[in-house]
Order: C-alpha cells, then structure tokens, then sequence
C-alpha cells in the first residue's frame, strides 16, 4: 500500500507588517499552531516552526546550507558573505576555532563570579518592573557585557581620541573642509543613531549627498523592499558605472 504525503501546510502571513514588527508574538503563534513547517508563499521559503524541527536543522548543514547567506535578499546575503553565520565547514569551522579560544568554558571560567553577579543584578532590576522583554532586556545586556569583559574595553587614550575626533567633527565649519566625495543614508525612523543629527552634518557636506529614507529602521539593506531599493538607488545614482546590486 503506498501513503500519500500530507498536504504542505502553506501560509500568507506577512513577517514585516507593522503589527507583526511591533508584536510578533500572535503570528508566531498562528505558525507554530499551523504545523512544524510552513511554506511561506509571500516569501517563497520555509518556516520552522517548532523547537524539535529547528534544532534537527541546525544540526544538518548539509542539508540545511547557510551559504551563500541566510538573508531574504541578495543585498544583505552579499553584504555579510563572510560573516561567520553564513558560512558552512570546513570555513566555518576555521573561523570559529579563534572565538573557542576566548570564549570556551575555560576561557570564561575566571569570568563566572563576575557574570554571576551581573546576571543576579539585571534579574533583581527586570523582577522588580514585573514585565520584560526577554530578548531586548535581558539577552542583550549579558552577553554584550561577558564579550567585552573578554576582549577588553577602549582604553583611556582610545576614548581621548573618539571624543576629539567628535569635536572636531561638532565644529560648523568641518563638512565644508570633506572633499572626498560622501554619500550618507539615513533611516527616518532610526532608534539607534540621531537622524537629525546626520542629516544638520550631511546638509553642510561641499562633496557629498544625503537621503533620509522616511519610515525605515536602523538596518536599510535589511528593511522592507519599499526602503531598502531606495537607499540602493540612491548607491547607484551616486557611483558611476555599474550597478553594486544588478
């Protein structure tokens, strides 16, 4: 007897509207509920839904690629081609042999006291607020915070530099003295950096061009199509030749 194959369970959801950025928690819900893998038509690619499936698939990178990227466009896969996340062995494992040395369990055991205490700190703060977010208040903090201890904070002369270098670029006259030619994008609705910031500097550049991309967050090549095209635009109009991105 031969057993057909259950239907693909096949989705529109949309990952980047504007409710599902600001709470994302109700559409991965609906996906999980959905099944262990749905096929995202809107997309063209498959959701794992289910912790099971995705640990089965981090472990199998033969069948589970990360290169040529894990992004959702060229742009963004091109721009982090050799970044150690979208890379399969045997170069993947070459570049994580220098992390294991300084980020092993030997390597942070001296730190144990430390991160303890800052663990113990940062839980006492999150339970006295009685709501949190997991990811942006408490998963950032500690490993941001264990990784520095490792590889070292700016030095007293580095800082000096850092802050001199912002003055000099702080007096009205500096954009007018730039002649190499810039071209600065900004996003209108950065969290991140001031975007009124850049855009008072990027109006007093003699040699440069700006655009502020309305609507759009911090990461341009990993936004929306509607921002991200028009900050590649903007690299096309600017450089002469061909296109970064064809």
């Amino acid at each position: 007897m031969t057993l057909a194959a259950p239907p693909a369970v096949v989705s529109d959801a949309e990952l980047f509207s504007e409710e599902a950025l600001h709470d994302p928690y109700p559409l991965y819900r609906q996906l999980r509920d959905a099944g262990p893998a749905i096929y995202l038509a809107r997309y063209g690619f498959w959701f794992l839904s289910r912790y099971d499936q995705v640990r089965w698939a981090l472990s199998d990178w033969k069948t589970f690629s990360s290169d040529p990227g894990i992004g959702l466009n060229d742009a963004f896969n091109t721009a982090w081609s050799s970044a150690l996340i979208c890379l399969d062995p045997p170069e993947h494992t070459q570049q994580r042999k220098l992390f294991t040395e300084r980020l092993s369990p030997r390597a942070l055991r001296p730190l144990a006291a430390t991160i303890d205490q800052r663990a113990e700190a940062l839980a006492g703060q999150l339970l006295a607020r009685g709501t949190f977010d997991a990811v942006t208040d408490l998963a950032y903090d500690l490993p941001i915070n264990a990784i520095m201890d490792l590889v070292g904070w700016p030095t007293v002369a580095w800082t000096d530099s850092a802050f001199r270098v912002m003055g000099e670029m702080s007096e009205p006259g500096y954009p007018g003295r730039i002649r190499q030619p810039i071209l600065i994008i900004a996003a209108g609705q950065d969290a991140i950096v001031s975007t009124p910031a850049i855009d008072e500097f990027a109006v007093r550049l003699r040699a440069g061009s700006h655009l502020i991309v309305p609507g759009s967050r911090h990461e341009l090549l990993t936004e929306q199509d509607r921002f991200r095209l028009q900050a590649l635009a903007a690299f096309d109009a600017f450089v002469p030749g061909t296109p970064l991105f064809a």
